[in-house]
């Protein structure tokens, strides 16, 4: 093999390597951006629960079910 072959053959080994490192580290991000965004929308969805629920207790003081009841608006 002439030098410009051994040269060339390392360069394109390199290359291929380094784009395949690449293709992993972009899948990674892509992943990471995915669970960050999962994330996001839990919180949001947790927070409505949350509001819902303190809602709810809020409106179940404020009204009684007994016929008797004297804090009934």
């Amino acid at each position: 093999m002439s030098t410009l072959e051994i040269i060339l053959t390392f360069l394109s080994t390199v290359l291929g390597s380094a784009n395949i490192i690449q293709l992993i580290t972009v899948r990674s991000l892509k992943k990471k951006a995915q669970a960050d965004a999962t994330a996001e929308m839990d919180k949001v969805l947790i927070n409505r629960i949350n509001f819902l629920d303190e809602r709810i207790t809020k409106l179940e003081k404020q009204v009684c079910f007994r016929t008797d009841c004297e804090k009934r608006m």
